[in-house]
C-alpha cells in the first residue's frame, strides 16, 4: 500500500472515530439539536393592535350578541356541561327580557333538543337512572352499560349495537326506520350531533367531539369547546368576542381584522369572502 493511501485511511478512520465520539457525547448528555423558534410577524402585531383600537366597539358588540339568538344557540351546550335544564328558562328570559313571547318561544325551541343532548351525556357516562323522561333511552343505556344489546328487541337492539360500536350511519338508518313506523322524522345532523356529544363524554375530550361535529355547523364545533373547556363560561365569552370581531370585520369590509380572532374555525369563516353574516355560520341544534 502506498504512503498516500495509508495517510488517507488514517485520516478517514480518525474522522469517523471523532464523529462517533461526538454522537456518544450528545447521547450521554442529551444535547438537544438547535431548532429555530417560530416568531409572530410584525404584520400580525400590527393587526392585533388595530383590534385593540376597536376594543370598545368589540365590547359593545359582545353585549349585543349576548341578547341575540346567536347567544341562545350556544346555551344548550352550557346547560349540558352544567347538567342544569333550569338554565334554559333563565337564559331565555334574560336574553329576551323585553319580549316575553320571544322568551317562551326560545324555551319551546330548545328544551327538547337540549334535554336529548343531556340524556346523551348520561348515556355515555353510564348514568342510566339520571336519564330524563325517556324510558326507551334508559333501557338502551342499561344494555350498553352491561354489554347486553342482544337482550333487547328490535329496533332497540340495533340502536344499542350502533351506540356501543359508535356507528353513526347505522344509528341514523335504524332510528330513521323506527321513526317512520311511529311519527316524526330524524335528521342525520341530529344523529352526528348526538354522537359528537356521546364520544366527547366517553373519552372526556373535545377532540372526538369535534371529529363528529366537523361536518355539522360551526355552532356544534364551538359547542364541543364549551363542553370540555376548563372554564365553560370564560370559553363562551371568548367565542362571543371572536363572533363580534367577525361581524365588525364583515360590516366594515376589513378582512385584516380576522387575524385578531382566536378560534381558528371562526377565523377561517371570517377569511372566507363568500361568507358575510353570522347567520350563515351559526345554526340551531334542531337544524
Amino acid at each position: 500500500m502506498s504512503k498516500g493511501k495509508k495517510v488517507r485511511r488514517i485520516f478517514i478512520t480518525a474522522f469517523l472515530l471523532f464523529n462517533i465520539n461526538i454522537l456518544a457525547f450528545a447521547q450521554e448528555f442529551k444535547i438537544i439539536p438547535y431548532r429555530a423558534l417560530k416568531t409572530t410577524s410584525r404584520h400580525h402585531f400590527k393587526e392585533v393592535s388595530k383590534c385593540k383600537a376597536l376594543e370598545k366597539e368589540i365590547d359593545e358588540k359582545v353585549e349585543t350578541l349576548r341578547k341575540s339568538r346567536f347567544y341562545t344557540l350556544l346555551i344548550p351546550y352550557l346547560i349540558v356541561r352544567y347538567e342544569d335544564l333550569s338554565l334554559l328558562k333563565e337564559e331565555c328570559n334574560r336574553c329576551y327580557s323585553d319580549d316575553p313571547a320571544a322568551s317562551q318561544e326560545c324555551i319551546r325551541e330548545f328544551y327538547t333538543p337540549t334535554k336529548r343532548l343531556l340524556n346523551v351525556r348520561y348515556l355515555s357516562e353510564g348514568r342510566c337512572e339520571e336519564i330524563i323522561k325517556d324510558a326507551t333511552v334508559k333501557k338502551i343505556c342499561k344494555a350498553v352499560k352491561r354489554k347486553k344489546c342482544e337482550s333487547l328487541q328490535e329496533p332497540d337492539r340495533s340502536i344499542c349495537s350502533a351506540i356501543a360500536n359508535i356507528d353513526p350511519e347505522k344509528l341514523y338508518y335504524t332510528r330513521a326506520r323506527a321513526k317512520r313506523t311511529s311519527s316524526g322524522r330524524i335528521s342525520k345532523s341530529q344523529i352526528y350531533r348526538e354522537v359528537a356529544v356521546y364520544t366527547g363524554y366517553k373519552y372526556y375530550n373535545a377532540s372526538p367531539c369535534e371529529r363528529y361535529a366537523r361536518n355539522l355547523s360551526l355552532t356544534d364545533m364551538l359547542g364541543c369547546k364549551i363542553l370540555f373547556s376548563a372554564d365553560p363560561e370564560e370559553e363562551l365569552e371568548k367565542i362571543l368576542k371572536d363572533l363580534a370581531i367577525f361581524d365588525i370585520s364583515k360590516r366594515k369590509g376589513k378582512p385584516q381584522l380576522c387575524e385578531c380572532i382566536r378560534d381558528r374555525n371562526i377565523r377561517k369563516c371570517c377569511e372566507d369572502r363568500k361568507i358575510n353574516r353570522l347567520d350563515e355560520i351559526l345554526r340551531g341544534i334542531r337544524d
